[in-house]
C-alpha cells in the first residue's frame, strides 16, 4: 500500500523574467516518500525587493500581463531546483538546532544497535546514518536524490574522505533493504539514480 501524500508547504521564489521580476510559489508535497512539486503560483505583479518582509497587497501595484513569453522565460527546473533547495535549508536548520538542544542539555538518548551477524566487514553505515542521512536526503533531493545523498553524506563526515556517487548509491540501495527508503515500483521506472 503506498503512504499517502503529505503536504509541506509553498516555498517562495523571486525569478526574473525578460526586464520583470515574479513571484513564484512552488507548493511541496512528500509523494510516495519523494519530495516533489505538486503545484506553482505566478504573481503577475512586478515585485519589489521588500517581497518576503512586507505583506503582498493584490489590490495595488505594477501589474503585468502574464503572456506565452513570459510563461517560456521561466525555468521551471530552477525554479522547482531553488525550492528544494530552500526546503532542505530549512530542514537542516531545523535539525542542527534540535540537535544542539538535545547536546546542550545532555538527554541525547544512546542509540542501541546490535552486532551485524554473518561474515565480511561491518558496514559503514550503520542504521541510525541510514535513517537520519541517506533516506532523509533521499527524500529531499528532488529529481537527483542520489546528489543529495552524496552531499548529504559528505557535509555529515559519515564517510572517511571524499564520498563517490557509488558510494551514496550503495548507501541509498542498503537504506532500501533496511527499509527507510520506499522499493523501487514494480514497472523499474525509478530512474532518478541511473541519472545521478
Amino acid at each position: 500500500m503506498a503512504s499517502p501524500s503529505v503536504y509541506r508547504g509553498v516555498i517562495p521564489v523571486v525569478k526574473q523574467i525578460g526586464d520583470s521580476r515574479f513571484y513564484v510559489g512552488v507548493h511541496l508535497a512528500l509523494v510516495r516518500d519523494r519530495l516533489v512539486c505538486v503545484g506553482l503560483d505566478l504573481r503577475a505583479l512586478n515585485l519589489s525587493d521588500s517581497l518576503l518582509t512586507e505583506p503582498m497587497d493584490l489590490r495595488n501595484g505594477d501589474w503585468l500581463e502574464i503572456t506565452s513569453p513570459v510563461l517560456r522565460g521561466l525555468p521551471l527546473s530552477e525554479t522547482i531546483d531553488q525550492a528544494l533547495a530552500g526546503y532542505r535549508a530549512v530542514v537542516e536548520q531545523l535539525n542542527a538546532s534540535t540537535e544542539e538542544a538535545v547536546t546542550t542539555h545532555g538527554e541525547a538518548a544512546a542509540v542501541v544497535t546490535t552486532e551485524p551477524k554473518g561474515r565480511g566487514p561491518r558496514p559503514q553505515l550503520d542504521d541510525e546514518t541510514l535513517q537520519r542521512v541517506v533516506a532523509a536526503a533521499y527524500r529531499v533531493g528532488g529529481r537527483r536524490p542520489v546528489q543529495a545523498v552524496k552531499a548529504a553524506l559528505e557535509a555529515t563526515g559519515a564517510l572517511p574522505g571524499p564520498v563517490t556517487i557509488d558510494q551514496a548509491r550503495r548507501a541509498v540501495v542498503r537504506a532500501r533493504a533496511r527499509g527507510f527508503i520506499p522499493p523501487v515500483k514494480a514497472s523499474g521506472t525509478e530512474d532518478e539514480e541511473d541519472r545521478a
